[in-house]
C-alpha cells in the first residue's frame, strides 16, 4: 500500500437521476489548514515566547536589585523596558 493510497477516498455509487450534474467528493483529498489558522497560531507562539522572555528579564533582574539593593544604570533602563513590554503586551487578553 502506497501513502498516496491512504488518502483516497472510497468510490462511492453513482446515484440515480444525477449522471448529469458533476458532484465534488470532499473527502477525496486532505485539506490544508487556512492561512489564518496558520498565521494565528504563528502570532501565538511568538507572542508567548516575547511574554516569556521579557517575564526571565524581570525576574532575573529583580533578583539582583534585592540582592545587591542596587542595578547599575544600563540594568535600569533593560528592566524598565522589560517591565513595560511585559505589562503593555496584553497577556491575559
Amino acid at each position: 500500500m502506497l501513502a498516496s493510497d491512504i488518502w483516497k477516498a472510497p468510490s462511492s455509487p453513482a446515484r440515480a437521476g444525477c449522471q448529469g450534474s458533476q458532484s465534488r467528493d470532499l473527502t477525496s483529498s486532505p485539506t490544508m489548514p487556512s492561512p489564518a489558522l496558520i498565521f494565528t497560531v504563528i502570532f501565538f507562539l511568538e507572542s508567548l515566547a516575547a511574554v516569556l522572555q521579557n517575564g526571565f528579564v524581570v525576574t532575573v533582574l529583580g533578583r539582583e536589585w534585592v540582592r545587591c539593593r542596587m542595578l547599575p544604570a544600563s540594568d535600569v533602563i533593560v528592566a524598565s523596558l522589560a517591565t513595560s513590554r511585559f505589562c503593555l503586551h496584553g497577556w491575559p487578553s
